[in-house]
């Protein structure tokens, strides 16, 4: 018999490492795997891109942050160029980011305990639903 499969592998994209390091730790402790990358708007969207192509993950947890109407832009730019990937989105300020951007499925993650069981069951669902083509 061979190895069980390992658990789903779930890449996340945040600015604050303090952040990254609380979302890896709560996915880990729901069974996930979790790879973390700090981004930079200054540094463009290869860096991620590249990351999320090398890691092949079967979902992401992208934060937008401030400024959030080229951060928002950025996301889609990496969405686009990373088609296979399912994508859960996150924000600090579900409303700010609206007034620049329109109505969007993220949500708001501060960090919160409530903020991290939300974010484990939008990472559930996200890994129930097909992955798409790309």
């Amino acid at each position: 018999m061979g190895a069980p499969p390992a658990p789903p592998l779930v890449a996340c994209v945040n600015s604050s490492q303090d952040l990254l390091d609380l979302i890896a730790d709560a996915l880990q402790t729901c069974g996930l795997r979790a790879v973390t990358m700090v981004s930079n708007l200054r540094e463009g969207v290869r860096p991620v891109i590249a990351f999320l192509h090398q890691l092949r993950p079967d979902a992401c947890v992208y934060a937008v942050s401030v400024p959030y109407r080229p951060s928002w832009a950025e996301f889609l730019a990496v969405r686009a160029a990373v088609p296979g990937c399912r994508w859960v989105v996150t924000t600090t300020n579900k409303g700010a980011l609206a007034q620049f951007v329109g109505a969007t499925e993220a949500f708001e993650l501060l960090g919160l305990p409530y903020d991290l069981d939300h974010l484990r069951a939008c990472v559930r669902r996200a890994l129930a639903a097909p992955r798409p083509l790309g």
